[in-house]
């Protein structure tokens, strides 16, 4: 049996396949967190990524957003003090 030869192309298809699943899975899960989550739930961890980037990937407007994350480090930050004390 002859031996194989492999061009540049045999050698980079594994991380091209793996960057085009992830860009799939990122547009899957924006299209989902837009049609399935609605504005009365709660905000999602896609969506304070996004927020932290100045990007609205859900329903929420960006200030709602905000708002939630500066909610949660003050709240945080609070229990640090508390824990801290004793």
């Amino acid at each position: 049996m002859p031996k194989q030869e492999f061009d540049l192309l045999d050698y980079t298809a594994p991380i091209i396949v793996g960057i085009l699943f992830a860009i799939g899975l990122f547009f899957s899960s924006l299209i989902i967190n837009f049609t399935c989550i609605k504005k009365d739930d709660e905000i999602t961890h896609f969506e304070k990524w996004g927020a932290r980037r100045n990007i609205r990937l859900g329903p929420h407007s960006l200030s709602v957003v905000k708002k939630h994350l500066d909610k949660l480090i003050a709240l945080h930050n609070r229990r640090r003090c508390v824990n801290t004390s004793i």
